[in-house]
C-alpha cells in the first residue's frame, strides 16, 4: 500500500472517528436538556406550562433515540423508560406505551417499565383495553423475564451443549450418573425451548398501538368509508396488524377487524 494511500485511510478512520464522537456527544446533550426540561416540568406550577415542558423533554428524548438508532446503535432501555415517562406526562398514551414495550423488548422484568404499562393500559376504557393473560404458562415460565433474549438464547445453547456432552460422557463411560446428568439438562433445554415456541406462534402478526387522535376504525382503507366503531380508537389503544396497503392499516381489535391511517399508529416489529 503506497504512503498516499494510507495517509487516505487513515483520515477516514479519523472521520468515522469523529462523526461517532459527535452523535454520542448530540446523544447526550440532548438526554442532558431533557432530563432538565422533566425536572422543570415536575416543578412548574401553571398546568400549561407543566404540560409544555414535559412536550419538550419527550421530544428531547425522542431525539436521543433516533440519534442512537441513527449512528447505528440500540437506544438503552434506560432511555427508551424516561421517554415514555416523558411521554404520558406530556398526555400522550400510545407514545408512551410504544416506548415501555421497547424496554421490555430489551429487559423484559424491568419492574419500572411494567408497572408504568399497566396502569396506562387501565386508563383505556375497557372496551379497547389490552388485558395481559394469566396463564399456566405465564406460571410456569416467569424466570425468563428476568433474562434478556440475548442472554436466553445463551443459556438455552449453554444447556443443550453440556447436556449433550454429559450424555455423550456417560455413554463411552458407561457411567449412569452422567447419562442421567445429560438428560436431566437436555430435558431442561427442551422445558427452555417452550416459551420461544410459545412466543413465535403469537407474534406471526405485528402488532401497533395508536399515537393519534381521531383514530377512526373504517370498513375499507377509504376516509369515505362506514366506521366500524361508534367511536375513534383512543391513543394508546393496542392492535394486531392484519396487513400493510399503501397508507392504510388493516388492524384486530377486540375480535373486530377495520382499516385506520397508517400514520395514526406506530408499527411495533
Amino acid at each position: 500500500m503506497n504512503h498516499p494511500e494510507l495517509i487516505w485511510r487513515s483520515l477516514l478512520a479519523l472521520l468515522s472517528i469523529s462523526l461517532a464522537d459527535l452523535v454520542a456527544a448530540q446523544e447526550a446533550a440532548q438526554v442532558v436538556r431533557a432530563v432538565q426540561e422533566y425536572s422543570a416540568a415536575m416543578e412548574e406550577t401553571q398546568p400549561d406550562l407543566k404540560l409544555q415542558r414535559f412536550g419538550i423533554a419527550e421530544q428531547l428524548f425522542r431525539q436521543a433515540t433516533e440519534a442512537s438508532i441513527a449512528a447505528g446503535n440500540h437506544p438503552s432501555a434506560q432511555l427508551y423508560l424516561n421517554l415514555g415517562n416523558a411521554a404520558l406526562q406530556a398526555r400522550h398514551v400510545g407514545a408512551a406505551i410504544v416506548a415501555w414495550r421497547r424496554v421490555l423488548e430489551l429487559q423484559p422484568g424491568n419492574a419500572a417499565a411494567l408497572q408504568n404499562l399497566s396502569s396506562a393500559r387501565a386508563t383505556l376504557p375497557e372496551s379497547v383495553r389490552r388485558n395481559e393473560p394469566d396463564e399456566l404458562s405465564d406460571t410456569l415460565f416467569f424466570w425468563t423475564t428476568f433474562f434478556s433474549a440475548a442472554e436466553l438464547q445463551l443459556l438455552t445453547a449453554g444447556m443443550f451443549l453440556a447436556g449433550a456432552v454429559l450424555m455423550a460422557a456417560g455413554i463411552l463411560k458407561v457411567n449412569t450418573v452422567l447419562r442421567n446428568s445429560g438428560l436431566g439438562l437436555l430435558a431442561l433445554w427442551v422445558i427452555s425451548l417452550i416459551p420461544w415456541v410459545l412466543q413465535s406462534v403469537g407474534t406471526n402478526q405485528a402488532e401497533a398501538v395508536v399515537t393519534g387522535d381521531n383514530c377512526v376504525l373504517r370498513s375499507a382503507d377509504s376516509e369515505n368509508a362506514a366506521a366500524r366503531l361508534s367511536a375513534p380508537l383512543p391513543d394508546g389503544t393496542e392492535v394486531i396488524v392484519v396487513q400493510e396497503r399503501e397508507r392504510w392499516l388493516e388492524i384486530e381489535i377486540s375480535g373486530r377487524t377495520g382499516w385506520v391511517l397508517a400514520s395514526q399508529l406506530e408499527v411495533l416489529r
